[in-house]
């Protein structure tokens, strides 16, 4: 089946769209989406679907994506068979923001699942998510290894536990807040 893009119509335009023979570029107005009938009871059916009616029962295409200009959580985009607001079926991807997705694999598992899942959304590390990666696994090891240690001392001393985790608390409050506690110190 050969798509000629004559043949595709407009159910709700979008802000702004260009359309040619390899390539289609859409840019929707805010808060438009395909969204029915979850348990928080969120509907949105606004937003722009640009779609053919076909005969063929079996067909296959290709779809590209890019948000290189999308920089906002719930940005979409894919395909969708639309027929009204109780009958459509989406398959679309997500813009991520890549500073989370990173941290996420860092928390969920080590800094080279965050790496992976960093180098799925921004494979050519554009953005500065993997610097920042980088750099923040310093301090959290120095800060988060006390509190390992700690984790396996605590069944044996419960209170020596709690008066560490007092001292790294103040320590930690001390570092943190330095320059407000020597600012203070200083003007005195």
């Amino acid at each position: 089946m050969k798509l000629n893009i004559c043949d595709f119509r407009w159910t709700r335009e979008p802000g702004a769209f260009t359309v040619s023979d390899d390539k289609i570029e859409i840019v929707t107005k805010p808060h438009t989406d395909l969204w029915q009938r979850t348990y928080y009871h969120f509907r949105n059916d606004n937003a722009p679907v640009f779609q053919m009616e076909t005969e063929e029962r079996f067909f296959s295409f290709v779809v590209k994506t890019s948000f290189e200009e999308s920089h906002h959580r719930f940005d979409q985009c894919g395909i969708v068979m639309y027929l009204d607001s109780d009958n459509w079926l989406k398959g679309s991807i997500e813009y991520e923001n890549e500073q989370f997705v990173a941290m996420y694999g860092m928390l969920t598992g080590t800094a080279s699942t965050g790496i992976i899942l960093l180098r799925e959304i921004d494979g050519d590390f554009k953005t500065p998510a993997a610097d920042n990666m980088v750099y923040q696994t310093l301090p959290a090891i120095v800060f988060g290894f006390p509190l390992m240690l700690l984790a396996t001392l605590a069944p044996q001393k419960p209170v020596l536990s709690l008066i560490i985790m007092f001292a790294f608390f103040i320590v930690m409050n001390i570092i943190l807040f330095r320059s407000f506690i020597l600012g203070k110190l200083k003007r005195k």
